[in-house]
């Protein structure tokens, strides 16, 4: 299954982990985290099934000397899968995290260099959004931000990370416990300008993936994003892409947008959203768009909907969304509707569930419906 990314951002539990996170790791230089995640699916008018995920995962952090930016930190995990609905079962590990940090402050600006395996997100994180093995130097000064990375992910494990691949290559063998993903060389660089006018921030980035193989594959892309205040508490942030595809001899150009308008208030934020992804259009990480049972890319799709996030005392954070989806290859004919519910406790100090429930329903094909009923519980030791 591919990684899930919903445009309301709601569903994500790395941004619900931040809100409500399980400890600090500050205080600590090694931790062990387990979590399940039981799911019960049907796809289309079928009966439902177990979707089973368990993990375990263990993180080391060595500091260097008293500067919060002079450490080495790692992570590894290993993951059990079972889907009822095929039968089929797997054994997954893998080392998400592994980099040496060193940072200084130079007088003009701080100065941060990253090096080995580190997480890696775009400025719409729907392009590249994904762990990668490289270099990454930033530079952080008052009037602006410079960003610059390189990356290869020819030894990391295909069954974790989801690429959108080169059509001659074959898929990472998923009853593997460690299978390698195809070869690409990425560079990215990002230019951001905070406060440029009115609290106005612009950013301007560029990324490059090119693959390392007989049969080409290599992908291009050109963002700018702007984010601020409009007034008060009510907020935008968006951003346009330009992608460039080739495979072999042939060359594809399409554009990619999303935008956000929120307002928020003292617990909670409402978030308005719109993302267009047009004909063609590739990123490198596969992400599924929405909760179809196809598991459709961000391609040739319109999206608009709206989300609420709130969270009324510290132990709970609330999340409701709903999405409307239209289709590109019909002339933007109204596709479908997703909705989600989910709620999120932290019983203590390290321990945290959720519950969630996600619904997909189509307009024209009942074999595309969806719906989701996920437990998930997280024990930091």
């Amino acid at each position: 299954m591919k990684k899930r990314c919903n445009i309301i951002g709601i569903k994500s539990s790395a941004y619900l982990t931040a809100c409500l996170c399980l400890a600090s790791a500050a205080a600590f230089d090694y931790g062990f985290l387990l979590s399940n995640d039981s799911r019960i699916e049907a796809i289309g008018n079928n009966s439902y099934y177990l979707n089973q995920q368990n993990e375990v995962s263990a993180w080391l952090k060595i500091p260097f000397g008293k500067g919060v930016s002079h450490y080495l930190a790692a992570e590894g995990l290993y993951r059990f899968e079972y889907d009822d609905r095929t039968s089929f079962d797997a054994n997954y590990a893998d080392l998400q995290l592994f980099k040496y940090v060193w940072g200084t402050d130079t007088g003009r600006g701080f100065l941060e260099i990253d090096a080995g395996r580190f997480f890696t997100a775009d400025a719409t994180s729907r392009i590249f959004a994904q762990n990668a093995d490289g270099l990454r130097v930033s530079f952080t000064g008052g009037q602006y931000a410079v960003q610059i990375s390189g990356s290869y992910t020819g030894l990391l494990n295909g069954n974790i990370v989801k690429m959108r691949n080169a059509k001659d290559f074959d898929l990472p063998d998923d009853e593997k416990l460690y299978s390698l993903a195809d070869k690409y060389v990425n560079a990215m660089v990002t230019a951001t300008f905070p406060n440029v006018f009115l609290y106005q921030s612009v950013s301007v980035q560029g990324i490059a993936s090119v693959r390392i193989n007989e049969t080409m594959y290599n992908r291009f892309y050109g963002t700018i994003s702007i984010a601020g205040p409009i007034y008060r508490s009510l907020m935008y942030d968006a951003c346009a892409s330009m992608g460039f595809s080739q495979y072999d001899e042939s060359v594809t150009i399409s554009p990619f947008a999303k935008g956000t308008v929120s307002y928020y208030f003292t617990e909670t934020a409402v978030n308005l959203d719109v993302l267009f992804a047009g004909k063609d259009f590739t990123g490198i990480t596969s992400m599924t768009a929405y909760s179809s049972a196809s598991e459709p890319e961000f391609t040739d799709i319109l999206m608009a909907g709206i989300s609420v996030l709130s969270k009324p005392a510290d132990v709970s954070l609330f999340s409701a969304g709903f999405d409307a989806v239209f289709d590109g290859t019909e002339q933007y004919e109204f596709k479908g509707c997703q909705y989600n519910l989910g709620v999120v406790l932290q019983i203590a100090s390290d321990v945290q569930s959720s519950i969630d429930w996600i619904q997909y329903i189509d307009a024209h094909s009942s074999g595309e419906h969806y719906c989701e009923l996920s437990f998930k519980a997280k024990l930091a030791l």
